[in-house]
């Protein structure tokens, strides 16, 4: 894979997202907007209120003793060819999951 850097495209990304919410802006009629901003003041609320004790009980918890002791080693490898270094790993082939 080749990478070739594109001066500015952080700005000219920013530029048309900027573009594309004024489109999506202008499109809604008063009523939308009213309703999106109760929507994120009602969301801002839940998120920063407490949870009750009930639904704190339902988050699973692991004790100590669920924690595997060992540290698990993980296979890895740096591999430099003239200007070119490739770190590699089989972190994600390594995944154990249950059956």
């Amino acid at each position: 894979m080749i990478v070739n850097p594109k001066k500015d495209l952080g700005d000219i990304e920013i530029r048309e997202m900027e573009s594309e919410l004024e489109e999506y802006k202008n499109s809604l009629t008063e009523e939308d907007i009213q309703n999106l901003i109760k929507e994120n003041e009602e969301l801002k609320e839940m998120q920063l209120s407490d949870d009750t004790e009930e639904a704190k009980a339902t988050i699973p918890r692991l004790s100590i003793s669920h924690v595997d002791r060992k540290v698990e080693e993980i296979p890895q490898e740096i591999i430099k060819k003239k200007t070119i270094l490739l770190y590699y790993s089989t972190i994600y082939l390594l995944a154990k999951f249950p059956i």
